[in-house]
């Protein structure tokens, strides 16, 4: 397995939290891509889609750091939209207890985005009951 996208992500959040914005924004780019290819590879594996989730975070924290609503809240319906229809096209017990934990994650950052811009107008992507 390739790991490029592990130094990708390293290298991005050393670039954030030097406030090097363009640098980390092009480092988590190229991880997503990389995560994303390597999901769709293997789409059982929940580290993988860990990451991919950590990684479209990232990207989200970056573009509302940049006050680029739309872009942050875009990378964190992502991953939820995603798990949503996994949820409902994938009948495995194993991947839809992945799925459910991830939604979780994915819906809790989605509230809090919107608790702390409540000015942004977003349309809320579906929860899953």
């Amino acid at each position: 397995m390739n790991y490029n996208w592990k130094q990708l992500l390293t290298s991005g959040n050393r670039y954030f939290y030097a406030q090097q914005l363009h640098e980390a924004e092009e480092c988590y780019l190229k991880s997503f891509n990389e995560l994303s290819m390597l999901y769709r590879q293997n789409p059982k594996c929940a580290d993988t889609l860990m990451a991919w989730i950590c990684n479209c975070h990232n990207l989200s924290t970056l573009y509302e750091r940049q006050h680029k609503m739309a872009q942050s809240f875009e990378y964190l319906k992502i991953p939820h939209d995603y798990l949503t229809k996994l949820y409902h096209c994938d009948e495995s017990n194993t991947t839809r207890l992945i799925v459910i934990k991830a939604l979780n994650l994915t819906w809790q950052s989605i509230v809090n985005f919107k608790n702390s811009h409540p000015e942004v107008s977003i349309s809320h992507p579906q929860n899953v009951n």
